[in-house]
């Protein structure tokens, strides 16, 4: 996966409870951000599409570490599943481009 907003990557390390999978989390200066999780069990599991294989969940951070799924964005009520990487870099814009409270 192309690695879009680079400046605001926080962390990509192996998904924590997924099996094999990855996940990149992104922090905005909004205090928004994405998990995006990809590969592995995941892939074959729940999307089996090589040409739409990411899953994106906006989050909201407490913290400089600590956040939470946000499912009251005006984007969405749920995690986006079956993403390709234009549609990823799409939604991180977006993201970015929320309005914070802080």
């Amino acid at each position: 996966m192309k690695r879009y907003h680079e400046e605001h990557i926080a962390v990509e390390r192996p998904h924590l409870n997924i099996g094999s999978a990855t996940q990149r989390i992104y922090k905005f200066p909004n205090n928004y951000g994405a998990s995006i999780v990809w590969g592995g069990s995941l892939q074959t599991a729940i999307r089996g599409n090589a040409d739409s294989p990411y899953e994106l969940a906006v989050i909201r951070f407490v913290d400089e570490e600590d956040y939470y799924l946000d499912y009251t964005t005006p984007l969405g009520n749920d995690v986006f599943r079956h993403l390709n990487e234009e549609q990823i870099r799409d939604l991180l814009k977006q993201i970015k481009n929320l309005e914070g409270e802080y």
